[in-house]
């Protein structure tokens, strides 16, 4: 079922402040990444567009719908085979916002990471990804860890600077690569943020480079080029990890890339600094179709289905150690703090989660802060935040931010004595989406689910994540799963819920 630009005016009501385009061909990532950037679109006042370029139809249907995030469109396009630049051109012209952003389908936004960039581009500029993480960090090839004192070390980085030099005597100065000397993240030159008006003035994007490398380099040279534009680097994103199969290559990677980047040069050695925008479009015409939205879903705060488990089911933590021995459990190491991750999938979904519902009176306990992402992120959104952490040094970051509602404590939550030292009796949402880290016998554990449910709201409830549940390994090799986790909520009056990944605990 195909759309009229009229009729979507009509549908959709006033034009979005921005368009997000998703080019998209068979990557389930799409369900996590559309929920984990929900927050941000709404921030953003965005409309978001799937491209689907030679895809199962139905197939990204489902993944839309599964995702519970409203609204997105979905326009099919009925190419061969997937060629990334061929979506673009497609979204930007049944874009319906002057600001566009192109996002990957297996990539979640950190915070509002555009956030700023509207009021960038309002000057001869446009702005891309500075550092992109992987959720899944290489651990060979790559330097190793220096001491924490070590200040020059931790801060370094390697890039490659191309400088190209054209006949009328401009020289464009592009940047190629930049990455972490340690592995841990990349520059994302794919994860644009521009002017409508600039995009279709350098003919978009050029759909002749149909293999994976320098396609987004071509419209970065181009923009500066023709438009003279300044590029801005900002902001910071996860790419969920995979291998080199799922991409679009011509042979190797670096054969992909070069094969393209051959390409590009020859074009500027002839003069022909413009994408293939028209061409594509008039190929398009009527051919692609906007499916209908899916049905709308009613989301709360507590989404997904009831977690069950069998009345004889033995839980699998009853194999673990009935006492440690140790009166606070057990003592992690420290970690030097710069060395702290990002915010994985499963946090960003379960920030997601708790964002479904209004924030505006509600106090949070966030338990194990991190570099205190979360609070930086809701803070502004919610009554008061207390963090507790095991490390001073984590204390101290978090208090140098500033926050006025975000009080932190160092703390253990599996003492007898937690929460004497919080400022709140009560919480309406509790997070630890590690709830079983480092959980060093059932007595503690017991001790845990104790802790959190005496300061839990009478309609509070207690939110964590699968990955946090399978980290509760010790060197017994026992841990928590799914039907663990309901099985002691409903020994303190709570219901399990689940969706996506994200688990919460409720009263019943």
């Amino acid at each position: 079922m195909a759309f009229s630009a009229a009729t979507r005016e009509t549908v959709m009501g006033a034009p979005p402040e921005i368009s997000v385009l998703i080019p998209w061909y068979e990557r389930d990532e799409l369900r996590l990444t559309l929920a984990a950037n929900a927050p941000v679109f709404r921030a953003l006042k965005a409309e978001v567009m799937v491209l689907n370029c030679g895809g199962n139809r139905e197939r990204l249907r489902a993944l839309i719908a599964a995702s519970e995030e409203i609204g997105v469109r979905q326009l099919d396009i009925p190419a061969p085979r997937f060629n990334k630049a061929l979506a673009l051109n497609v979204g930007l012209s049944r874009s319906r916002s002057d600001s566009i952003l192109t996002l990957d389908a297996d990539v979640a936004l950190l915070g509002d990471a555009f956030a700023e960039s509207k009021a960038l581009t309002e000057d001869p500029s446009f702005v891309t990804i500075e550092w992109v993480y992987e959720s899944e960090p290489a651990t060979s090839g790559v330097a190793k860890e220096p001491s924490l004192g070590d200040n020059l070390t931790t801060a370094s980085e390697k890039g490659a600077i191309l400088e190209l030099r054209f006949r009328n005597g401009t020289k464009v100065r592009h940047q190629l690569s930049r990455r972490d000397v340690f592995g841990s993240k990349r520059s994302g030159p794919g994860l644009l943020f521009a002017r409508k008006c600039d995009l279709l003035e350098i003919g978009g994007f050029n759909s002749e480079l149909q293999t994976w490398g320098w396609e987004d380099d071509d419209v970065l040279v181009r923009l500066q080029y023709v438009l003279n534009l300044r590029r801005v680097q900002k902001g910071e994103a996860l790419h969920l990890t995979h291998g080199d199969d799922r991409r679009a290559l011509g042979g190797t990677r670096s054969q992909s890339d070069q094969l393209n980047f051959i390409r590009c040069c020859r074009n500027y050695n002839k003069g022909l600094f413009l994408g293939t925008y028209h061409a594509d479009v008039a190929w398009v015409t009527d051919r692609v179709a906007e499916a209908p939205p899916p049905p709308d879903v009613v989301t709360t705060a507590l989404p997904g289905q009831i977690v069950h488990c069998a009345p004889d089911y033995k839980p699998s933590y009853l194999s673990g150690p009935e006492y440690c021995g140790h009166a606070v459990g057990m003592r992690v190491e420290s970690r030097p703090v710069w060395r702290k991750p990002p915010a994985s999938i499963d946090e960003l979904l379960l920030e997601a989660t708790i964002r479904k519902g209004p924030l505006q009176d509600l106090s949070i306990l966030h338990v194990g802060i991190g570099n205190s992402g979360l609070a930086i992120r809701l803070s502004p959104y919610c009554r008061h935040i207390t963090g507790v952490t095991l490390e001073e040094a984590e204390r101290s970051v978090a208090i140098d931010l500033g926050l006025q509602n975000y009080h932190v404590v160092v703390g253990n939550k599996y003492s007898d004595g937690f929460g004497r030292n919080l400022p709140l009796d009560a919480y309406d949402i509790i997070v630890d989406h590690r709830i079983a880290d480092h959980a060093c016998c059932r007595h503690h554990l017991k001790v845990l689910m104790e802790n959190y449910s005496r300061l839990l709201a009478p309609k509070g409830r207690l939110v964590t994540t699968q990955h946090g549940l399978a980290r509760s390994a010790t060197n017994s090799g026992w841990k928590l799963n799914p039907a663990d986790l309901a099985r002691l909520g409903g020994e303190f009056g709570c219901v399990a819920k689940t969706g996506y990944g994200v688990y919460t605990l409720k009263r019943r």
